[in-house]
């Protein structure tokens, strides 16, 4: 029996049951259209001769013809699907032989409708027999991605009215016929050569034949995709001042920065380079730099946030910093670290922010920002970021949340580069493409670089770096689901607040936060990842180890979480369903010879998880980032150690760094 309501996600599992019912005419009414939202409903659509009427965003109080071509061809460049010209076409196929209308509805009647029902309604109408009324969009957000409600409508006088309404917004004088200008463009889009040649053509006419004299025999000479993206960096440098590059791990970005440097040293655009960058990595920065031959310094990123010295590295940063003039480099490696300017403490404006900001301010250094993850929760990471960057952008008077400023009325910074969060219903994380568009910016993953440069054989795809050959893995990601354990003795503890504390508040970025569930957001977590993990939260709270206001006695919640420790300590690895499952999985890739990757949150999980496939799975070779220290707690390993795992679970890919050390060749690693 078909559904005849709906409210939630994938709303196009709801609707295809009635397209597949449609004998010869679909309507179809919506707000919002995209060639990626008509491709997922195509295929139903054989033999029927669809009208479709597209309406205004809400956000737009004037909706012409061209904008609404110009939006579908955005959005249909930004598509990166394989089949998404056999969609266009499709479309064009439809549109030439007249089964298929594209018209978009008058401002009037728009304004009218939306005042009057103030919601978003679409409308689906098959044949002249049901009709479909919710706030669907014809896009991949609205049929897929976000949750929509969708009601159907089968009684005849209802359906009547829903029919005539349809044909006096079609027939209307202010709507306009879009089919011949949209088939025009989509006709031109077809004739356009296909990206991949675009793309390679462009590579060819940036990239220089001859990217200069290697310095001295130790220097790694940058291959073809990193002098792309050294070109690029080059010019926004020149243009701008200042330079981000985001560039996945692996793809050098060390090689890149020196090379850059390099270059702009023997043009006379600098003479000396100084490098902020986490400290397990600051020697291979000195060696990069000290094999091009640059006048270079490197400092450790925190002794940027430290109180001033008269003595010791930070005082040597400070003096160096003051030599600063418009012939420096800065490279800021890992630039993620600095994604909040105020400390979590007080809120005050780290010094790393003022110091750079006054530096680079006052004396025109060159600025190049590095990291491969520069967003962890939204758009003010990047927008920290980019705040270290010379604040040479266009005047821009609209504030972060899209809003106007007024020069003199409110605290707003014109040139400095930042990107606007406006709300996209379509696409949550679409400040992310405006921050890719930004003329300082630069973004290069993995996918580009192997679909543009890598060479294809039998045994696997490759990327020539010099006399080597670095090979790209092929990547399969599983995640294991399973029943947590004490359900009912858990779900009994958490729902009777034994978990809970009393309100407290405290301080974190300079606001006060009041909060009752610190500890019971700990113990879902650990519950959720692994009895190791959870009996560290258990433990705790029966232990009062918590620095909150408990809610129960000790002897109270020693009476109900007692038992509760007590099974957890009891248990065996063979009777936990998520490490069985766990277990399942890496059997089979052994067995494949395929390496393994486990990713978990818990520290305590990471140690459980290496402890108990050395029971079940003893033949497998484990690397774990987490050891149990003298004291019992759950510690990570140092980074040098962890560094030698790392060589040891790819020592192909590593076979130059592993120098000395013993090969252990491990299968997972932790």
């Amino acid at each position: 029996m078909t559904q005849t309501d709906h409210w939630n996600r994938r709303t196009l599992d709801f609707i295809v049951p009635y397209l597949e019912q449609a004998r010869s005419i679909v309507r179809v009414s919506t707000g919002f259209f995209t060639i990626e939202g008509y491709n997922l409903i195509r295929q139903y659509l054989d033999e029927k001769v669809v009208y479709l009427l597209v309406g205004y965003d809400e956000q737009s109080h004037e909706r012409l013809r061209q904008m609404l071509i110009d939006d579908i061809m955005l959005h249909l460049s930004r598509w990166d699907e394989a089949n998404r010209r056999e969609a266009v076409l499709d479309l064009v196929r439809k549109l030439s032989a007249g089964q298929m209308r594209v018209v978009e509805i008058g401002e009037a009647e728009i304004i009218d409708a939306r005042i009057r029902k103030r919601d978003h309604g679409k409308i689906y109408i098959i044949d002249d027999a049901i009709v479909l009324v919710g706030s669907s969009n014809l896009t991949i957000g609205g049929l897929i991605r976000n949750t929509e409600g969708v009601a159907t409508v089968n009684e005849a006088d209802r359906i009547h009215d829903w029919l005539t309404n349809f044909e006096q917004y079609w027939n209307a004088k202010d709507t306009h016929d879009l089919t011949d200008e949209l088939l025009r463009v989509l006709m031109e889009w077809l004739e356009l050569n296909p990206p991949y040649d675009v793309y390679l053509k462009t590579l060819l006419a940036l990239t220089p034949e001859d990217p200069g004299e290697s310095p001295r025999a130790t220097y790694k000479m940058p291959v073809k995709y990193q002098q792309v993206v050294i070109e690029r960096v080059i010019r926004q440098l020149k243009d701008w001042r200042g330079a981000f590059l985001v560039a996945s791990t692996g793809l050098g970005k060390t090689i890149m920065a020196t090379h850059t440097a390099l270059r702009l040293s023997r043009e006379g655009e600098i003479y000396n380079v100084i490098v902020f960058a986490p400290k397990q990595v600051l020697p291979n920065w000195e060696d990069a730099l000290d094999s091009a031959g640059l006048n270079a310094r490197s400092f450790t990123r925190d002794l940027l946030d430290r109180p001033a010295s008269k003595q010791g590295k930070v005082k040597e940063m400070l003096r160096i910093l003051e030599r600063v003039d418009d012939k420096y480099i800065i490279l800021i490696d890992e630039s993620h670290h600095f994604r909040n300017q105020e400390r979590a403490t007080d809120g005050v404006q780290r010094r790393s922010f003022q110091r750079l900001v006054n530096i680079v301010s006052d004396n025109n250094p060159l600025v190049l920002l590095l990291t491969a993850t520069p967003l962890a929760k939204g758009v003010d990471d990047l927008n920290n970021q980019l705040y270290l960057l010379p604040h040479t952008a266009p005047d821009n008077l609209v504030t972060e949340s899209g809003q106007i400023a007024m020069p003199g009325f409110d605290v707003v910074e014109p040139n400095v580069w930042r990107v606007s969060e406006h709300n996209d219903e379509e696409d949550e994380f679409a400040f992310f493409d405006n921050f890719r568009q930004l003329p300082v910016c630069t973004v290069i993953s993995t996918s580009q670089v192997a679909k543009a440069f890598a060479t294809s054989t039998p045994d696997g795809d490759y990327i020539d770096f010099g006399e080597q050959r670095r090979w790209l893995p092929k990547i399969e990601v599983r995640k294991v689901k399973a029943p947590v354990p004490l359900e009912n003795e858990m779900s009994s503890a958490l729902d009777r607040g034994y978990f809970k504390h009393h309100r407290f508040r405290f301080q974190q970025r300079g606001q006060w936060i009041i909060s009752e569930s610190t500890i019971e957001k700990e113990a879902n977590i650990a519950w959720a990842s692994s009895p190791f993990a959870l009996k560290e939260v258990v433990s705790n709270t029966i232990q009062g180890n918590y620095d909150v206001p408990y809610r129960y006695e000790a002897y109270e919640r020693e009476q109900v979480l007692g038992p509760i420790l007590d099974k957890i300590i009891n248990m065996r690895f063979e009777d936990d369903l998520k490490l069985k499952a766990l277990v399942v999985f890496i059997r089979q890739f052994l067995e494949q010879k395929r390496k393994v990757i486990v990713f978990t949150e818990r520290r305590a999980t990471a140690f459980y998880i290496e402890m108990g496939l050395q029971q079940l799975v003893p033949d497998a070779r484990l690397a774990s980032v987490v050891h149990r220290s003298s004291s019992g707690e759950f510690v990570l390993r140092t980074f040098d150690e962890v560094y030698e795992m790392i060589l040891n679970f790819a020592p192909e890919a590593n076979r130059d760094q592993l120098g000395d050390i013993p090969l252990k060749n491990y299968d997972v690693f932790i």
